[in-house]
């Protein structure tokens, strides 16, 4: 892994097919960075015709610049690949649900409307559309990305009309039979550190979607178990793999980790608090086996970021 400032990128996280991105700001530019850490391939894009280099309000108040949101990143293909068509990327603000994508080789990002009471806090690709959901009642929405030029704007299609209870988190993956899962994500309040409070995983579910033939979501069927699967969420690209595949995965299981939207209290608090709610969740036990947390210091200067998920691009994975 490269070497980079600390404080002129929030941090690298995986953002699909074996590529990690990152923010990097120069005064009130931005880029974005993309990293394949296995072939040391990179790819830079720009920010121009979207709002991805905005700080948000918290921060303004709290007088941290250099600590403006980053979006979450979706990344469809090979940027090392020669072709304007060979990738895509989709970002999003988890915050007011703002998205936006960008092909190969366009200069400007194009915006995705949503409505406005959306949480969206997940996307991914999903047999040639862009799929996200929110995490308030479980909505499922969809865009048609290859139809929209550059710099043009596109509109949700919402995909259900049956309302879930509101969830902390929400993902969305392709299980390795081609299926879309729906995964929500429920925190409480265990513990207390001095005046601070902090909220953990306690407990998943998840839903395969059933569509009719017109793409309309008909039914969220709960599965109780996820058979030799394993899912990995977090603050990256969702996914999941045969947990056959490697001895030390656990199958019927989530592997999940910090979510930098899961607290929403300010940059101190995160850092102290959020790192720790990593852990394995049995969905058929409704077990969950904590994993080691980072080392925690006094000082901000060597807190580590939160952990993110990558899938190396190795065939015969999943």
């Amino acid at each position: 892994m490269p070497r980079f400032n600390y404080h002129s990128a929030r941090r690298y996280v995986a953002c699909g097919n074996g590529w990690l991105a990152t923010m990097h700001y120069y005064g009130l530019d931005s880029n974005i960075q993309l990293l394949n850490p296995f072939t040391r391939a990179t790819h830079l894009l720009g920010c121009r015709g979207w709002r991805l280099g905005r700080s948000t309000k918290l921060e303004q108040t709290r007088m941290i610049p250099e600590r403006k949101q980053a979006p979450k990143l979706i990344l469809f293909g090979d940027p090392s690949v020669n072709g304007d068509n060979s990738f895509m990327v989709v970002a999003f603000y988890t915050t007011d649900s703002t998205l936006g994508f960008i092909r190969g080789g366009q200069s400007f990002w194009s915006s995705i409307e949503t409505m406005e009471q959306y949480a969206i806090t997940d996307a991914i690709f999903y047999k040639g559309q862009v799929y996200a959901v929110d995490k308030n009642l479980g909505r499922i929405v969809s865009f048609d990305v290859k139809t929209c030029t550059s710099g043009n704007s596109l509109r949700a299609k919402i995909l259900n009309n049956t309302y879930m209870c509101s969830s902390s988190q929400s993902y969305l993956v392709e299980s390795t039979k081609g299926e879309l899962l729906h995964v929500r994500r429920f925190l409480k309040v265990q513990r207390e550190w001095g005046q601070l409070t902090m909220p953990v995983t306690f407990t998943f579910k998840v839903y395969k979607s059933v569509f009719d033939d017109n793409g309309y979501v008909v039914q969220q069927v709960e599965l109780k178990t996820l058979g030799d699967e394993t899912l990995f969420v977090g603050d990256n690209q969702s996914m999941s793999v045969l947990a056959s595949s490697f001895s030390w995965c656990r199958p019927n299981s989530i592997y999940y980790t910090s979510d930098s939207i899961t607290v929403e209290d300010d940059y101190r608090n995160f850092n102290s608090c959020c790192q720790c709610d990593m852990g394995i969740f049995n969905l058929e036990e409704g077990t969950t086996t904590p994993l080691q947390c980072y080392p925690q210091h006094s000082s901000e200067e060597y807190r580590l970021e939160p952990a993110t998920w990558i899938l190396p691009p190795i065939n015969g994975l999943c």
